[in-house]
């Protein structure tokens, strides 16, 4: 028995180490409670107006999706699979809300019939070369636009973080957007009906 009493105090030692007895400093902590640490700040009023009227060309129009041309890489187009088979979405921005709705359509949002999103601007913040949109939806989810500045004043690369929703509006986002989508080519749909 004496042979075996230093083993018993060692198991006994090593199991009273590993029991875990609560502090009175630890606090309970509710695994059902999700916390929203992510949400930024509202711009105030001024400064979204003031970045509003200077941005002015990409608001209250529809910014639609372009695809740069490989073998001339200063050419954007629309191209076909967004002029016929309606597989890209467009955008686009008011003064406190964000739209994202398909290419074709009747009329823009919100008096379109056809579906489309609606994001609620939370920030818009300006950087030497780009806009960028913090925005959330009713379902609480967070999405940002950054729209960058290229070397074509027309057109603006867009860069998203976050879920940008496909569903119903085109599954295939262009990374170049522009306001102005009379100043490019847009791919003949020739017979096809889409």
């Amino acid at each position: 028995m004496k042979k075996y009493t230093p083993l018993i105090i060692f198991i006994l030692f090593i199991i009273s180490c590993n029991t875990e007895t609560p502090s009175k400093n630890t606090q309970h902590i509710d695994k059902n409670i999700t916390e929203k640490t992510n949400i930024p700040i509202k711009i105030s009023k001024t400064e979204n107006q003031y970045l509003i009227k200077k941005y002015s060309k990409l608001f209250n129009t529809e910014l639609v999706g372009l695809i740069k041309d490989s073998i001339n890489p200063n050419n954007y187009y629309v191209d076909f699979l967004s002029a016929c088979m309606c597989d890209s979405p467009s955008i686009l921005l008011q003064k406190d809300k964000v739209y994202i709705f398909g290419f074709c359509k009747d009329t823009l949002p919100p008096i379109s019939t056809e579906p489309f999103y609606i994001y609620n601007i939370i920030k818009i913040k300006e950087t030497a070369n780009k806009l960028t949109f913090c925005l959330i939806n009713k379902e609480d989810n967070q999405l940002t636009l950054k729209f960058v500045k290229t070397s074509n004043k027309q057109v603006f690369k867009l860069v998203v973080n976050g879920y940008f929703p496909n569903e119903y509006v085109g599954s295939r986002l262009c990374h170049y957007f522009t306001y102005d989508v009379s100043k490019f080519t847009v791919e003949d749909c020739g017979d096809f009906d889409g």
